[in-house]
Parts: C-alpha cells; sequence; structure tokens
C-alpha cells in the first residue's frame, strides 16, 4: 500500500485481525476507512489490536465506518482523531463511548444504530458543537447527557431521553431550531 493512499474499503470477513489491516500503518494520509457489508454475516469480529494499534494512528481520518463488527469498546485513543467528521458504530456491541470522543471537535455525524448495549452517552457530548447528526434509534440510553441544548446545529436526533435531573428534560428540544 502506497503512503499516499486516501481511501481505503474493505469487505469485512468473519474475523477479521491484524493481518487484514497491517498495511494500513503505511497509509500516512488515510482520509477514509470503511468496512463494507457482505451480507452474508450479520456481525464480524474485530481484532482489539486494530482499534489500539492501527486506527488511532490514522491521524488525518474523516471517515471511520465499523458498522456490524462486535465492538465493545473504543480505546480511549480514539480522540486523537481530530479531523474525524463521520464516525458509524451501527449495530457493534459497544456499551459506552470513551469521553475522549467530546474532543472531536470536528465530528459532523455520529451514528450508532441498534447498539443495543448503549446505555449511555459521553458527559461531555455538548461540546461537539459541529455535531449535525446523531442516530441513536435502538439504544438502550437512559438519559441524554446534560446541556443537550447547545448542540445548536443539530439536524438530526432520532431519540430523546427525558432524565430525572434538572436540565435533561424535553424542554432541552426547544433549542433545537435546525432539527428536521
Amino acid at each position: 500500500m502506497s503512503e499516499r493512499v486516501h481511501h481505503f474499503s474493505c469487505v469485512r470477513g468473519k474475523f477479521d485481525g491484524f493481518e487484514k489491516y497491517k498495511l494500513i500503518n503505511e497509509a500516512k494520509f488515510l482520509r477514509t476507512f470503511l468496512a463494507l457489508d457482505p451480507a452474508k454475516y450479520s456481525n464480524s469480529w474485530l481484532s482489539k489490536k486494530v482499534l489500539d494499534d492501527i486506527l488511532p494512528k490514522q491521524t488525518c481520518l474523516r471517515v471511520l465506518s465499523l458498522p456490524r463488527y462486535k465492538i465493545m469498546e473504543l480505546p480511549h485513543s480514539i480522540g486523537n482523531l481530530l479531523h474525524l467528521w463521520y464516525l458509524d458504530l451501527s449495530y457493534t456491541e459497544i456499551k459506552q463511548l470513551p469521553e475522549s470522543v467530546c474532543t472531536m471537535y470536528n465530528l459532523e455525524t455520529l451514528l450508532l444504530n441498534y447498539c443495543r448495549q448503549l446505555t449511555t452517552l459521553p458527559v461531555n457530548l455538548r461540546k461537539l458543537i459541529q455535531l449535525r447528526h446523531l442516530d441513536i434509534p435502538g439504544a438502550n440510553l437512559q438519559e441524554m447527557p446534560m446541556q443537550m441544548s447547545q448542540l445548536k446545529g443539530l439536524q438530526l436526533l432520532t431519540a430523546f431521553v427525558v432524565g430525572k435531573s434538572k436540565g435533561l428534560g424535553i424542554e432541552e428540544l426547544k433549542e433545537f431550531r435546525h432539527l428536521q
């Protein structure tokens, strides 16, 4: 693989290990990483070593799409992907997003469709001021993070879970003037 490769996609296998993706280390300016759905596997396994050692080094990434992998957690180092504007973790088994996700200030789209193990969103989600799409149907969220109303540019919010604490009520929605 050339170090000048900008876009990478591959068809997910049943078990995708470090060997499958180690060539990505050669790409110095990778902007897109797409794991494509082969339609014959409902979910696939992705090596933790790929998440821990390969992806966080791809600091030029703009798009990271890992749907239907049996990912249970993301490393804290995912926050190193400061230029990321699209993150798809749909149909994964992730339980929570690391707080470091909230340092990805350019993130515009966060897809968490049917992440059934997901019960909370990061406390500082409000720092993602560029966030336009928060897609969370099928997640088992207990409540939304405090001060969600600071996400003034939000255009798509597929669910809003009202909490018991002050600042987690339905009144937060009045601030979302761009919701469609």
